[in-house]
């Protein structure tokens, strides 16, 4: 079912951030669809790839027109450069080639001690799968729609905001408001940066909460994820849900 968003309704964010959050079904929609055609096409033959051709490529066939005359591939090939056709026989050689090299290999040798070990390739008759679907994110990697729109809305762009290292990286891709820890990985190690000294502070701020940590990062704003941190601060609420608090930092003096 087509999905129409406008920047310019109300609830844009939210529908936004839900949208990029949902699961997608597109890769088990098309290989539907195309287990399908084939099915079909080995079921009716070359009636079947002459209306799938008329549908979707909008040419008419007949069983008498599906293959291309000898004559007319040599009629295109003599108009076609002399270095245009050798750039493709040099490509196809080296696919082929390459594909070729892919092909697995029996194995049968004698070791030193004379006994015979091999292993042979055979085609698979028959497999079982079991639920293939993508898990769904866990709770810990996803931001609350609110909770977006909200930063969006409440805090000023390039304002500095706290959280852990998994919030703040995920804010950021969300919302344009600086963040002051990410996870290492994600960070250039630099002197300037100090991504692990970072990355213990925001330890040390879910373990005791001290509110001087923040603070020290010239920050704002602090978002707490009760997943994370289950303590209450006496600071002006901005927004909240069920998971998530956004706190406006004092100013600075």
């Amino acid at each position: 079912m087509p999905l129409r968003l406008d920047a310019r309704r109300s609830g844009f964010d939210v529908d936004f951030v839900a949208f990029l959050s949902a699961k997608r079904e597109m890769e088990r929609d098309v290989d539907r669809a195309v287990a399908d055609i084939i099915a079909d096409v080995c079921a009716r033959g070359d009636a079947a790839l002459i209306d799938y051709t008329r549908r979707f490529d909008r040419v008419a066939l007949t069983p008498g027109t599906l293959r291309v005359p000898a004559a007319e591939i040599g009629a295109a090939a003599g108009r076609c450069a002399p270095e245009a056709l050798a750039a493709l026989r040099f490509a196809a050689t080296r696919i082929d080639d390459y594909h070729r090299r892919q092909m697995p290999a029996d194995l049968d040798y004698r070791d030193a001690a004379g006994v015979r070990l091999g292993a042979r390739w055979r085609p698979v008759v028959a497999v079982g799968l079991w639920n293939w679907d993508r898990a769904p994110d866990p709770p810990s990697a996803t931001l609350s729609p609110g909770l977006v729109a909200a930063v969006r809305a409440s805090v000023p762009p390039e304002a500095i905001v706290y959280s852990d290292q998994e919030t703040s990286y995920r804010l950021a891709a969300f919302a344009p408001v600086f963040i002051a820890v990410a996870p290492p990985g994600h960070v250039a190690d630099t002197e300037a940066n100090r991504p692990y000294e970072r990355a213990r502070d925001a330890r040390r701020f879910l373990r005791t909460g001290d509110l001087s940590i923040p603070e020290g990062y010239r920050a704002e704003y602090l978002v707490v994820d009760r997943l994370r941190l289950e303590r209450e601060f006496e600071l002006p609420v901005v927004y909240e849900d069920e998971r998530f608090t956004l706190y406006r930092l004092p100013p600075r003096l």
